[in-house]
């Protein structure tokens, strides 16, 4: 009996022992002071594993991993967190507090890299286990919608992080007295939130005064993470700043340079607090250095704007022969790089200096080799990179540079140039998708070696900063780092350079009736303009045209043209779609050649979805939609999602001359009977000798095989899209399911045309390369072309459409040709409420515009009757001849 009162004495001793070691370890981590916080958390870790203490170890590793998210190693605490995850998980008894705290700093690594998809995914784990653990404690939930802010901060949705943060604060005010979470969370979460939402001055100044106060009851000492709230704190005034001397008619020098001046004061002093605890070589020094270097561009004080952005690229390259090869953080550095690069542009918009271009163009040259690489590395799927805000690619900034590149200089090089990244800035994701399945043993198998070669190299930082015990010298760090960069460098191809077309090889594809119109955006902050280059056979020519203040200012002239169509206003109509062909199309037009029939609009995100066939040429006085000049009359349109992706799929023909269509029916009150789809799919399917799929035999699964290896399908049924990006119920209807969007990317086909006669086919959300939809799904799994909807189309206006377009197609007409006949066809009979262009011009055609015959011509039968023919008239005529001898 004594013997084990004496284990268990020992044991109750070792862990007061261990819970005292640990507070001790949280007060040298609160106070930054990683020299005695790291070797202690290790201490505490190794006894616990000799001790068989699984609780205590993960605790301790937690803590050692919340030392290296301080000090801005990232891969390294998220290699000891996953770590944890695995000890947790084989346990027999679950510990689901310590699973939702190891969790919760997964998600604070997540967003520090951001990204954004992976981040979520942790805060609804660490939110599952906060539950299972304390499922009574209502401040857990408090704190998962502060996270779920911040996320929807990440993606700039702000009404959704508004909605999210302010019930935070609720729930936080209900429960404050718990002391599970620190308060400062909470107002920091929703300070985040209020800079974008519509909350009056005095309400963001109350909230940033609750902040302040937290903070400092939480750290009345100088802290890594009190340091990085400074970036919250002044917020605030870099918004007056900004509101007050850029992004205004008005400027207001005494009020923005008070707010600029006490930013850059508070940015000045979490810089020195970084330098005193974490050393120079510190990714949230760069970032304060790149917000002061932002505040000084508002003041226009551009030599010290640069000042700042060349010391926080420095805080993150590394002092030595590596420097040429890898970097630290590459988000943060990408952002420097574009920052310098606009601060650069607007010296040059005051200097005129050529050489400031070309300092531009080699500044982000070295983006987009570090875009590339962050990108490679760390986005694992399409969704991860169209949702992220935070690591545009440079290829925007340098269109609009080559742009000013070919002005300043007029050396043709730079018109290549531009065309090159005019095209990248549209299909860089879109081309991954194409090859992600190609080059997946190729690089995916060995992406391992991009963690490990971020982990050599937060070493070696941390070994220059010497803010803890060191191990190794920064020789052998060094060596550590140029093993892994090797290794990594042999394993993974660069994936951005392949198959892109050269504007010489494009201009030989095109024939003399033909011209590419490609549109772009670029600008510095938010001062954009439109740019648009044409590509003719034989000529090029790039123009700028009207400046836009704001990129919704583009989107909401769109939405007027289709809203007065709507609600049938044509006088506003006729007055909103002449304005947009004088600002967008007639300065271009004077440079088309006089052959031009047939034009391929490569859009930007903006005016993705709008037909051109309805805008007018001229202004006009009828009233009678039949009558209006439109430039459907006048030219043939196809879109294309870049010149380089159609020549991409055009290269894997099907050899296969099915076509088949396909008729669903509907037992479900959600979705509309479509009788004369299913009348109209017979007419076809008889006439072109087509494969039918019709009622209950037209399912998901009889589509998916059709369209592997079938030259055309046909798909005549309903649809649904959003330009919400968080509506996931985007795709297409059949008997028996729903084929939604996301699924479409995991397919393969070799289709030549598909053709969706379905609602909203064509609309998506818009992303950095262009509307995300349909059309961008098939074309990445390898379709060459497509027709679809820009809107809800009308059941029987636009069968007629289809079956005029589908009879000119197989007599030998391009796509767009056969499309602009069947339009104008259908224009010259219809009555004046179906002339409404609603009706006629929302169906359109995407990607290459070769013909396809739709029937199989068996011509050599042709050929052996005619010679048959012609044999036995010799025949004939020979034997009378020599009868009459």
């Amino acid at each position: 009996m004594r013997y084990y009162f004496l284990v268990l004495l020992f044991f109750f001793s070792y862990c007061v022992a261990g819970q005292s070691s640990l507070q001790k370890a949280q007060y040298f981590l609160d106070r930054s002071d990683y020299r005695h916080a790291v070797p202690l958390y290790e201490k505490i870790t190794n006894e616990a594993k000799l001790n068989h203490n699984l609780d205590l170890q993960v605790t301790a590793q937690n803590g050692l991993a919340d030392c290296y998210i301080d000090l801005g190693a990232t891969y390294k605490a998220m290699a000891i967190l996953k770590q944890n995850v695995i000890l947790l998980n084989r346990a027999t008894s679950k510990n689901y507090l310590l699973f939702a705290k190891t969790h919760q700093l997964l998600a604070i690594c997540y967003d520090k890299l951001y990204l954004t998809e992976d981040y979520l995914a942790e805060c609804h784990t660490f939110y599952r286990y906060y539950k299972k653990a304390a499922p009574e404690k209502e401040i857990y939930k408090s704190l998962y919608f502060a996270y779920l802010g911040r996320y929807y901060n990440m993606r700039y949705l702000i009404d959704k992080a508004y909605y999210y943060t302010s019930r935070a604060l609720k729930i936080y005010h209900k429960n404050k007295k718990e002391h599970l979470i620190d308060d400062y969370i909470f107002y920091n979460a929703h300070m985040f939130t209020i800079r974008n939402y519509k909350e009056s001055l005095g309400n963001r100044f109350k909230y940033l005064d609750s902040l302040q106060y937290f903070i400092h009851k939480r750290y009345p000492y100088d802290n890594l993470k009190k340091s990085r709230l400074f970036v919250s704190v002044a917020a605030l005034n870099l918004d007056l700043a900004s509101n007050n001397l850029f992004n205004t008619d008005k400027i207001d020098y005494k009020t923005g340079n008070f707010n600029a001046n006490k930013a850059i004061a508070l940015y000045s002093k979490g810089i020195a607090i970084n330098n005193k605890l974490a050393g120079y070589y510190y990714e949230p020094s760069s970032h304060l250095n790149s917000l002061r270097g932002l505040m000084y561009f508002y003041k226009k004080d551009y030599a010290k704007a640069l000042e700042n952005y060349d010391e926080g690229i420095k805080r993150l390259i590394i002092p030595s022969d590596l420097e040429k090869s890898n970097y630290n953080n590459n988000a943060a550095l990408l952002g420097l790089l574009n920052w310098k690069a606009w601060c650069l542009d607007e010296m040059y918009i005051q200097k005129k200096d050529t050489k400031l271009l070309y300092e531009i163009e080699k500044n982000l040259l070295l983006a987009e080799k570090i875009w590339q690489e962050y990108t490679n590395n760390s986005i694992k799927n399409i969704k991860q990179y169209h949702t992220n805000i935070y690591y545009n690619s440079p290829n925007n900034n340098l269109v609009k540079n080559y742009y000013k590149l070919v002005l300043a200089t007029g050396n043709r090089k730079f018109i290549d140039l531009y065309y090159e990244y005019d095209q990248k800035s549209k299909y860089t994701a879109l081309l991954e998708t194409l090859y992600e399945e190609k080059e997946k043993n190729n690089s995916v198998k060995n992406n391992f070696t991009s963690n490990a070669i971020y982990i050599s190299l937060e070493n070696l930082f941390l070994n220059i900063n010497d803010k803890i015990p060191q191990v190794l010298s920064k020789k052998q760090f060094e060596k550590e780092a140029k093993k892994e960069l090797t290794l990594y460098t042999e394993n993974n191809p660069n994936l951005f350079k392949k198959n892109i077309l050269s504007l010489t090889e494009v201009q030989n594809k095109l024939n003399e009736n033909e011209i590419i119109l490609s549109y772009n955006f670029t600008g510095n902050q938010n001062n954009y303009r439109v740019l648009v280059f044409m590509i003719s056979k034989y000529r090029t020519k790039i123009m700028a045209l009207n400046n836009e203040n704001d990129l919704q200012v583009d989107n909401t002239k769109v939405g007027n043209i289709l809203e007065n169509l709507q609600q049938n206003l044509i006088s506003e109509y006729k007055s909103a779609a002449y304005n947009y062909y004088y600002d967008y199309f007639k300065p271009i037009e004077k440079y088309f050649p006089k052959s031009t029939t047939h034009i391929q609009i490569i859009p930007n995100a903006n005016i993705a979805n709008l037909p051109f066939d309805i805008l007018l040429s001229e202004k006009n006085a009828s009233n009678d939609f039949n009558q209006l000049p439109y430039l459907a009359k006048k030219y043939e349109f196809s879109y294309g999602l870049s010149s380089s992706i159609s020549d991409i799929v055009d290269q894997n023909a099907t050899k296969s001359n099915i076509f088949s269509v396909f008729s669903p029916s509907f037992h479900t009150k959600d979705l509309a009977k479509l009788s004369k789809n299913n009348k109209e799919s017979k007419v076809i399917a008889n006439s072109f000798n087509a494969q039918l799929f019709q009622g209950t035999e037209a399912t998901k699964k009889a589509f998916l095989n059709q369209i592997k290896n079938n030259r055309m399908v046909t798909l005549l049924s309903h649809g649904n899209a959003s330009d919400d990006e968080l509506e996931s119920n985007k795709g297409i209807y059949f008997s028996d399911g729903f084929l939604s969007m996301n699924e479409v990317y995991n397919l393969k086909t070799n289709c030549d045309f598909l053709l969706l006669g379905a609602c909203e086919t064509g609309v998506g959300y818009k992303s950095r390369e262009g509307n995300i939809n349909l059309a961008r799904a098939f074309t990445a799994i390898g379709v060459k072309s497509m027709m679809l909807a820009s809107w809800k189309i009308d059941e029987k206006s636009s069968l007629q459409i289809i079956s005029l377009f589908l009879k000119y197609l197989d007599a030998g007409y391009t796509k767009s040709a056969a499309l602009q006949k069947a339009k104008l066809d259908y224009l010259a009979t219809a009555s004046p409420r179906m002339a409404n262009p609603l009706y006629w011009a929302g169906l359109n055609i995407t990607g290459n515009n070769e013909t396809i015959r739709l029937q199989q011509r068996d011509y050599w039968w042709w050929g052996f009757g005619i010679l048959s023919f012609f044999i036995g008239v010799v025949l004939i005529t020979y034997y009378k001849f020599y009868s009459k001898k």
